[in-house]
């Protein structure tokens, strides 16, 4: 699913809003939460999930085409923790 399908299900689902301002709407939620993200703060979608920042620390890793060891620098991830309401666990 893309960003323009959530769009396109939010114009058709609310009649108030054009196609360019409900691409809009979800253009700007998404902005929202990428910012909250890069400025290490959690997102927190009730009935939804969590996104959070996670630090990954400095590991050896494998080229899978050569096979040489190399080491991956530390670096940071997005993590997505759906909420209880899906029926899924993340470990």
């Amino acid at each position: 699913m893309t960003k323009a399908d959530i769009a396109r299900v939010v114009y058709e689902r609310h009649g108030g809003l054009s196609s360019r301002e409900a691409a809009h709407v979800v253009a700007m939620i998404f902005e929202f939460i990428k910012q909250r993200l890069v400025d290490q703060e959690k997102v927190q979608i009730s009935g939804f999930g969590t996104f959070s920042i996670r630090q990954r620390r400095e590991r050896r890793g494998r080229n899978p085409q050569t096979g040489a060891t190399m080491l991956i620098r530390p670096r940071r991830s997005v993590v997505f923790r759906p909420s209880k309401l899906f029926g899924v666990t993340s470990e």
